[in-house]
């Protein structure tokens, strides 16, 4: 298993942002390891075998990926809260109500501004990344060329069209990752790059895009702000 980790974040650092290590210039990432690392310490101090156990391995995990850092944070959580119990701290918030109260409510406002914009697709992806209209339009069985993002989705919404690129990118390796990012930014031999591929799936701001606007081999057929879709004529 850590094999297979290391495996997957070697062929996704510096290409897949979730694999990046920790950035210590970025305050909400430091805010988050900064927490866990708190949580470690009580969890040690306290001899919670258990706790101190699984946030070792989330603290380091977060410093190799921040990916892991949601994680550190929820299991942090109830071990900061068992030591917020202690009479002393108790004592310290009571006295500092009002402050916190008012930070508290701060807190439920912003995330609420964040969440309630997402409230229309929940538990689904969102519309405005993912085009279900414009998945559907692809041809059954076109061999697609897509961008990284998109290549999950069309797989769920569409298993009976194959895909060029999917978020397993350890699978596929860094390499083909990186070149086919190239063809979508519209770099190097976009005709060779696309060889095979009957069908183009990409944001309509690449590169790619505005290159086969403008190419007589291609035909768009569907699009939003989403992505668009090109079928080879």
């Amino acid at each position: 298993m850590v094999a297979q980790t290391g495996q997957v974040q070697s062929a996704s650092a510096g290409i897949i942002t979730e694999w990046d290590h920790v950035n210590i210039a970025d305050p909400i990432q430091m805010i988050m390891l900064g927490l866990g690392v708190a949580g470690l310490a009580i969890a040690l101090y306290r001899k919670d075998t258990a706790f101190a156990g699984a946030l070792s391995i989330a603290v380091t995990g977060s410093i190799t990926a921040i990916r892991i850092l949601p994680i550190l944070l929820l299991l942090a959580v109830p071990v900061l809260a068992a030591f917020a119990s202690h009479p002393v701290v108790r004592r310290y918030t009571y006295s500092r109500r009002i402050m916190l109260a008012n930070g508290a409510v701060a807190i439920v406002v912003a995330a609420a501004a964040v969440t309630f914009p997402n409230l229309a697709h929940v538990g689904r992806p969102d519309p405005g990344r993912y085009s279900s209209s414009v998945v559907n339009a692809i041809p059954s069985g076109c061999k697609l060329f897509n961008s990284y993002e998109i290549g999950g989705f069309v797989m769920l919404e569409r298993p009976d069209v194959p895909v060029s690129l999917d978020s397993r990118n350890d699978l596929y390796g860094s390499e083909r990752v990186l070149k086919d990012k190239q063809i979508i930014d519209g770099k190097g031999d976009l005709e060779q790059g696309l060889e095979g591929a009957g069908c183009v799936l990409v944001p309509p701001t690449s590169g790619l895009a505005q290159y086969l606007q403008h190419n007589q081999a291609w035909r768009r057929t569907a699009g939003d702000g989403a992505a668009v879709l090109f079928v080879r004529s």
